[in-house]
């Protein structure tokens, strides 16, 4: 047995791993499920998976639909060569790559958003996926004047 199995085999005794797993996987789950910001993971062609916060973004019924729905590049961005610029960015630096972005809801509006981008590699160095990030600017406005409003109240409330 090598070191590497040795090392597993104590860590995690028989009939743990699987359920560790599992527990594991339902906690990440749970997070993408349940951010309160829009999350997506794509290949350069497609969307692979979007997570309730971003469908409702843009206006979809369901993740679901949306991930079978939207072609990338080209439907989600408002400026499409804008979104191939920020993947290439990210597979080209390797970083988080960041922008204010215009974003398409699915009736044809379109909402500013706070965009974070990641190329995720495998073992090769290989693109696996793209992560990415959202938050509407119209909600973080939102909170950034409710902050304001309870700073002056709080500022009021000491004076007396």
């Amino acid at each position: 047995m090598t070191q590497k199995a040795l090392k597993l085999e104590i860590q995690y005794p028989a009939g743990i791993p699987g359920e560790a797993l599992r527990k594991s996987e339902e906690n990440f789950r749970d997070i993408f499920e349940h951010a309160p910001v829009g999350i997506y993971q794509s290949t350069i062609y497609r969307l692979v998976a979007v997570n309730p916060a971003l469908a409702r973004m843009c206006g979809y019924p369901s993740p679901a639909e949306m991930a079978a729905r939207v072609e990338i590049p080209g439907e989600l961005f408002v400026k499409s060569d804008e979104e191939r610029s920020m993947v290439r960015e990210a597979m080209e630096s390797g970083t988080v790559v960041q922008r204010q972005v215009e974003f398409l809801r699915r009736d044809g509006s379109t909402f500013a958003a706070h965009l974070r981008m990641k190329a995720v590699r495998n073992e090769e160095g290989k693109l696996k996926f793209i992560d990415a990030f959202v938050e509407d600017l119209e909600d973080i406005m939102q909170r950034k004047h409710l902050e304001e409003q309870l700073r002056q109240a709080q500022k009021m409330e000491a004076v007396g």
